[in-house]
């Protein structure tokens, strides 16, 4: 793409020549840096002056200069199809003072050739491509020349050198686009890393970050997941067209990237597992634990291509809530979503509706074919109810089922009914006691369904619903009463028409003795028992040092199980894999950790869980409402902070309904549903529903927390840790030589102030 005669001379920069670093980053930052006083007869650095006297342009005890242009937007459009990926990233800027003398680099994936790369602007002269000790001697003067050691984490990657035209007043917006091809690794999976935006430009003010992809495969695209932002995936109506991605939201100097399977077979079945030592840069200190963690990924097919009519035949039953306090936009947001779904349903299905105030009043004694005539009459049945009276919710679950075919065994039962309620409150009228609520529900009636519950507001009972959802195999969506309910209940309703999957299992047996404790290799979230077409389904455990068989079973697996040996790799297949997998380690934690409150929650306090969830939480930096202080404190785990967790543990999930066990349920599911592995997302809404973050990041496989103005790596607390510590200076050939030789404490320059990191046997802080 960009014509480039000869590879660029080497440059003659400092001692402390950095090599580069084999990691699958695509570095998409712009920064621009004033030369004045230092290059004036050069209007910019070609690659061969390129060093890191002449890019320097501050030295201690003088003020850095200051960046030249302010990144406000960031847009990446791309496509990936046949393996590749061609990709077009571009900057929205606004000039800072003058421009004369400055330049704009754009750091590259590692590994990119110059052919791959081209800069485009017309405020630019041309880009030059700069490689090897050149590019590493721009980013060790530009991280010294502003003060801003995030440069460095850049070390190892070419970039894109180009001089910014002097004329530029004050606030002048203007775009720089990058245009690349990049191939799609491949592993297990095909993988795509784009750094957008990290680097220098970053701490200046990144802005917000727009990404639309459009990914076609030779196989069904499956199971896409983005371990670093939270995606939205748009699948397509029929095998020809693309899956789409959409992101929109605040740029950050991780990586975006995305990950997927192309798959023919009905499920779409992956496991991606992650040892200790899968880090290509990682050891193990000897007699350290070497548990690793699975990740199961699968998305049954959809049958876009095949003839609606081919679908099973569905049974749905509506419950409403028609109280007084749904009166207004609620009422009419939930009846229209019923409405719509009411039209959705096919003549070969079986409905009904329950609305519920005061007083149960069903469309029809059970339920009805839905003929259009039915329907029709439903409809205008649900239109003439005026919003009256309190929440008869138990009578209103007792009519829902009460038409259900008896079942004798639950746990084979298959959920041939969905309920699907609405609500914003919790029980006032009839039997108000959520426990004979479910006491009083036939047990063999109930078995039969499947409960999916919309709670809206904060005056919710959540331990019932969530009870309904656990004893079913349903689930429970909490919104506020702004949140667009008429989508999310068709949106629901869609996703559970064409179940393709009944009776699925997963166990993950390891050998005897492995463990104490076998529920310390279960699994979380508890996998769904019927997997419907298009549905993702995720979940993860961690596996012992030893190893471990995962079987997963379910009428409808073609071989009756498929079955997974999940064993630590050799060296040979560490080096053979193209991608960091320590994102499963962190979707690890954030699951059990949910598992965990949910346990907490519904069956009572447990004093041997708390302590495992504090610990948990703790070394992987997963924020809850009950632990954010130990990460406000510097992470540090002690007896004092766990008999604190403990309390707030005991005050919290005793409340079982209200904004506060509103709030509790909400930060659970976030938790249970995260598919994302960013510090980014470590945010929870605290009792009155604000949303809170701790003072935590994540880069790579380490966690840090902030303490005394600086950062401390989790496993480096020197309560818990007895190791040395040893004290580097920021940009002394000491300090390079660790950049040099290990990737990810070059990744965490971009942290601000100091920071200290367990490095091999010894911690290592950085002033």
């Amino acid at each position: 793409m960009m014509p480039h005669s000869a590879p660029p001379p080497q440059s003659s920069g400092p001692a402390h020549r950095l090599r580069r670093l084999g990691h699958s980053l695509l570095g998409a930052a712009l920064a621009t840096v004033g030369l004045h006083g230092i290059a004036e007869a050069a209007p910019w650095v070609a690659p061969g002056t390129a060093t890191a006297d002449a890019l320097k342009v501050a030295r201690k005890g003088t003020e850095p200069a200051a960046l030249g242009a302010r990144l406000v937007f960031t847009s990446l459009v791309g496509a990936v199809a046949d393996g590749q990926g061609r990709l077009r990233v571009e900057y929205d800027l606004v000039a800072k003072g003058g421009t004369d003398g400055r330049v704009v680099v754009v750091p590259l994936p590692a590994g990119t050739q110059a052919s791959q790369a081209a800069l485009f602007g017309a405020q630019l002269g041309e880009a030059r491509f700069v490689t090897g000790d050149a590019a590493a001697d721009v980013y060790s003067a530009l991280a010294e020349g502003t003060a801003n050691p995030e440069a460095v984490a850049l070390v190892g990657h070419p970039l894109l050198l180009a001089s910014l035209d002097g004329k530029l007043a004050e606030g002048t917006r203007f775009t720089v686009a990058l245009e690349l091809d990049r191939p799609v690794v491949a592993d297990q999976e095909r993988w795509l890393s784009l750094n957008a935006p990290p680097g220098p430009a970053a701490a200046q003010g990144g802005g917000p970050l727009s990404v639309e992809l459009s990914i076609q495969g030779a196989l069904p695209v499956r199971g896409v997941i983005s371990p670093s932002h939270g995606v939205e995936v748009v699948r397509p109506k029929t095998a020809r067209e693309a899956t789409r991605v959409r992101f929109r939201g605040p740029a950050t100097p991780e990586s975006f990237e995305l990950l997927w399977a192309e798959d023919a077979s009905r499920l779409g079945l992956r496991t991606l597992t992650m040892f200790p030592a899968d880090a290509a840069e990682t050891t193990l200190p000897e007699g350290a634990p070497a548990e690793g963690y699975v990740l199961v990924l699968a998305q049954p097919q959809n049958p876009e291509d095949a003839d609606v009519a081919a679908e099973p035949a569905r049974e749905v039953v509506f419950v409403v809530d028609t109280s007084g306090s749904m009166r207004g936009e609620k009422w009419e947001q939930a009846r229209g979503a019923i409405l719509d779904a009411l039209g959705d349903l096919r003549p070969v299905d079986r409905f009904n509706v329950v609305g519920f105030g005061t007083d149960v009043a069903t469309f029809a004694p059970g339920a009805v074919s839905a003929s259009a005539q039915q329907v029709i009459a439903a409809q205008a049945w649900l239109g003439a109810i005026v919003p009256t009276g309190r929440t008869n919710l138990g009578g209103a679950l007792t009519a829902a089922v009460a038409d259900v075919k008896p079942v004798e065994a639950a746990g084979e039962a298959s959920r041939g009914r969905l309920v699907v309620l609405l609500t914003d409150g919790a029980p006032t009228a009839g039997e108000v006691e959520p426990t004979r609520i479910l006491d009083g529900l036939a047990a063999d009636r109930l078995a039969g369904c499947r409960v999916v519950a919309v709670g809206v507001g904060q005056d919710l009972d959540t331990w019932l619903l969530d009870q309904l959802a656990t004893r079913t195999d349903g689930r429970v969506l909490y919104l506020d009463p702004e949140e667009d309910l008429d989508a999310t209940v068709a949106a629901l309703v869609a996703s559970l028409r064409a179940p393709v999957l009944d009776g699925f299992g997963a166990t993950l047996e390891v050998a005897a003795g492995a463990a104490e404790d076998a529920d310390r290799f279960g699994l979380n979230p508890a996998p769904p028992r019927t997997l419907f077409g298009g549905q993702e389904v995720l979940f993860t455990a961690r596996v012992p040092a030893s190893g471990a068989t995962l079987r997963l079973t379910g009428r409808g697996l073609d071989a009756g199980a498929d079955t997974f040996v999940l064993k630590a790799p050799t060296a040979t297949d560490r080096t053979a894999r193209p991608i960091d997998r320590r994102f499963v380690a962190t979707l690890w934690a954030s699951h059990r950790v949910a598992a965990i409150l949910q346990r907490l929650r519904l069956k009572g306090h447990d004093e041997k869980l708390a302590t495992e969830l504090v610990e948990i939480a703790t070394r992987h930096g997963i924020v809850t409402e009950y632990t954010a202080f130990v990460a406000d404190g510097g992470g540090e785990l002690n007896d004092e902070n766990q008999a604190r967790a403990n309390d707030n543990l005991l005050k919290g999930l005793s409340r079982r309904s209200g904004s506060w066990a509103v709030n509790q349920a909400r930060n659970e599911q976030k938790l249970m549903n995260r598919k994302v592995a960013s510090y980014s997302v470590e945010n929870y809404r605290d009792q009155d529903g604000r949303q809170q973050q701790a003072a935590v990041q994540r880069v790579g496989g380490h966690v840090f927390y902030k303490k005394d103005g600086g950062w401390v790596e989790a496993n480096a607390n020197p309560a818990e840790v007895a190791a040395p510590v040893k004290s580097i200076k920021r940009y002394s050939d000491e300090y390079y030589e660790l950049v040099k030789h290990n990737a990810d404490f070059a990744k965490a320059q971009r942290l601000d102030g100091k920071m200290r990191m367990k490095v091999g046997d010894r911690q290592v802080e950085v002033e």
